[in-house]
């Protein structure tokens, strides 16, 4: 075997290298992840430690429980009516599966080790965010991006965003027990974690964020812990609240008409007839979307312009004469060829990329709350609304949990029953925009049932137990982040936020010393 011809010593190397593979390649690259869980499961085939595989489930009961929900999994092949699919979702669950077994099996032996794990996770976290940040802001890399969200070069901005948070936890979790001025290092790293997710607009990113700072205030204040650091983070959350409060304020406050809408001119200067809808009167930064109207005009003008025809879509797939009209309008402008021939070439390329108003291109959280107040007050088409299209998803994934209580549809049908239940409901949403449920317990309820929507809700609860009976502080933390996303997410359908997930949660129920 393997490991008795390198000795504990260069195996135990090894491992550790597969390990480090998975923390630096958790935010920049699949293929780093694939190379290093392929490298991890030969250890671990070559190693000899197949025979120990039972003993470590009699050790670990979350991992045995794991496993039971592992054989959940294979049994609803039984009545899954498309099998390749769910081989495919299979294959793409195997580091949930995997991952915790193998650290288990190989833990980390020294606190040196789980320093250094966690290190480079955290390292290549922010190297990444600061790659993001500079060539979206300075344009470095000459990409082209279609809006915020593309900021996340190399992986979801979603899934980026559940890392800037945990990587923004254990700095906090390591400066908090550290007496050297590496601490101050480290508290101006969680400021720029925080500045990157308030710039990237990521709501989840924020909300899992501020999730995490009120778990550990609550903590420390409950504990009479670091009294200055609690009084900082509490300051931090006041002036989060009042950012909140300020931001739903600013959603539902009644914009106020700029120009007056009487006496509106019927014809256009070439001389043709202008549209005008005052009932309802929807507004675009104060003015009205539905007035001054020449759509004959608008097409030509913009055909000339752009290479993108008017009657098609944008580059994020909206349809792209509502994005013009929304665009022009915000900038105050009439909604014929004067108003296309008004248009910046930025301005021109900002409606290519689908950005429908002015106020979209406002910095940080600030322009995402422009968007969500549309969203909100205008919700009569979805499609391309987050919020609507998510409120849509649950609906239906709802209806078909329902339906399925019991059992569950099985592993290799859920996107089929979607699509079904999309039809039976004649859904608004377009076919690009007919995903799943966005929601990680709502997907186990439908694949699995009742039993094991349960069984995994049972898991992460025997976890958190775990991690509070060890004084895993950072486990918890990582245990709130995760369960966070998994009520907006499907976190676990994606290679990296399964990934993710088994990683960590398998380094936490793997160590046995406590963490503080």
């Amino acid at each position: 075997m393997l490991k008795n011809r390198l000795g504990d010593t260069k195996f135990h190397y090894l491992v550790s290298l597969g390990y480090a593979g998975i923390a630096i390649g958790l935010p920049l690259s699949k293929a780093i992840l694939s190379i290093s869980l392929v490298f991890l499961i030969l250890l671990f085939l070559l190693g000899g430690e197949i025979k120990t595989v039972l003993q470590k489930l009699k050790e670990q009961p979350i991992l045995m429980w794991l496993f039971v929900f592992l054989g959940i999994h294979l049994l609803s092949f039984i009545w899954s009516e498309d099998l390749v699919f769910a081989l495919k979702d299979l294959k793409n669950k195997i580091p949930l599966y995997v991952l915790p077994l193998l650290w288990v099996i190989h833990p980390l032996k020294t606190t040196k080790e789980s320093k250094i794990i966690l290190g480079l996770f955290v390292l290549s976290v922010t190297i990444t965010s600061l790659v993001n940040f500079v060539s979206y802001e300075f344009g470095w890399l000459n990409k082209t991006y279609v809006d915020i969200r593309s900021l996340s070069l190399f992986i979801s901005h979603i899934r980026f965003a559940l890392m800037v948070a945990f990587a923004a936890a254990i700095a906090w979790y390591y400066a908090r027990n550290t007496t050297s001025s590496f601490k101050y290092l480290l508290y101006l790293l969680i400021t720029w974690l925080i500045f990157y997710t308030y710039y990237s607009q990521v709501l989840s990113g924020a909300l899992v964020l501020i999730g995490v700072f009120i778990f550990v205030l609550v903590r420390q204040m409950l504990r009479g812990e670091n009294k200055i650091v609690s009084s900082l983070i509490l300051l931090f959350l006041l002036g989060a609240s009042i950012f909140f409060t300020y931001g739903i304020w600013f959603i539902f406050q009644k914009q106020e008409l700029k120009i007056s809408l009487t006496d509106l001119p019927i014809q256009t200067k070439e001389g043709n007839f202008y549209y005008h809808q005052t009932n309802p009167l929807i507004l675009e930064n104060g003015y009205p979307l539905n007035c001054f109207i020449n759509e004959q005009e608008l097409r030509r003008e913009w055909n000339k312009r752009s290479s993108i025809p008017f009657d098609s879509s944008d580059k994020k797939g909206q349809e792209l004469r509502e994005t013009i009209k929304r665009y022009v309008t915000s900038k105050g402008f009439r909604k014929d060829a004067v108003g296309i021939l008004a248009l910046s070439d930025q301005d021109i390329k900002n409606i290519e990329n689908g950005i429908p108003t002015i106020l979209a291109l406002k910095g940080g959280i600030i322009g995402r709350l422009y968007s969500l107040r549309y969203e909100l007050l205008n919700n009569d088409n979805p499609n391309g609304q987050s919020i609507s299209q998510r409120m849509i998803y649950w609906k239906t994934g709802f209806k078909i949990a329902k339906q399925n209580w019991l059992f569950g549809i099985g592993s290799g049908d859920i996107q089929q029953a979607f699509q079904k239940q999309y039809e039976l409901d004649h859904s608004p949403l377009e076919m690009t925009n007919r995903n799943r449920s966005h929601n990680q317990f709502l997907t186990y309820f439908i694949t699995f049932g009742v039993f094991g929507f349960l069984l995994f809700s049972w898991i992460l609860i025997k976890a958190w137990s775990y991690f509070r009976a060890h004084h895993k502080l950072l486990g918890m933390l990582f245990l709130i982040i995760s369960i966070l996303s998994f009520l907006v997410e499907d976190t676990l359908e994606t290679q990296m936020g399964v990934t993710f997930f088994a990683f960590f949660f398998g380094y936490f129920i793997s160590e046995k010393k406590a963490e503080e």
